[in-house]
């Protein structure tokens, strides 16, 4: 009997677990060689995206606001100097003559570029460290909103979560 009773309460505690819902509310950073991706449950997350969803965290938003000015900067240095030596890389595939200036601007260009996108990256994985902190300081009771409500089955209360 004791063992009958053992093993009732074990399937229903394994079959309440199997019902319950986890939403991973936690942006993960995966670092990869074109840079970070950032990854929210199964999505992988472009910085755009990134950046609406920070709007909720002040801090984070404001962190990662600072670090979009530096990805701008970073992009177009680097798209700049990129233009300017693959202008004198066709110039040298056609058989003109190099100027030794443009290749020198364009390569200055791109490694003035890196630091800023260094920048950026580090300002993006603070920014979702903030926001993955806050996240995990609020609790499932935060977040719920007691309404009256009124439809065709009567009047009540309605907890939303």
């Amino acid at each position: 009997m004791k063992k009958n009773l053992i093993i009732i309460c074990l399937l229903f505690i394994g079959y309440s677990y199997s019902f319950s819902q986890s939403v991973k509310k936690t942006i993960k950073v995966e670092k990869s060689l074109f840079g970070n991706q950032y990854i929210h449950g199964q999505k992988t997350l472009s910085n755009f995206k990134l950046i609406e969803i920070m709007e909720t965290n002040e801090l984070a938003y404001d962190k990662i606001a600072s670090g979009f000015t530096y990805y701008s900067l970073s992009t177009v240095l680097g798209f700049t100097g990129s233009l300017l030596l693959s202008l004198q890389l066709k110039q040298k595939i056609i058989g003109k003559h190099l100027n030794p200036l443009c290749i020198l601007i364009g390569g200055g260009l791109v490694l003035i570029s890196i630091p800023f996108r260094i920048i950026f990256n580090k300002k993006f994985e603070d920014s979702v460290k903030l926001y993955n902190n806050a996240q995990l300081k609020t609790s499932f009771w935060d977040n719920k909103e007691l309404k009256f409500t009124i439809n065709e089955n009567g009047a009540g209360l309605k907890l939303v979560f």
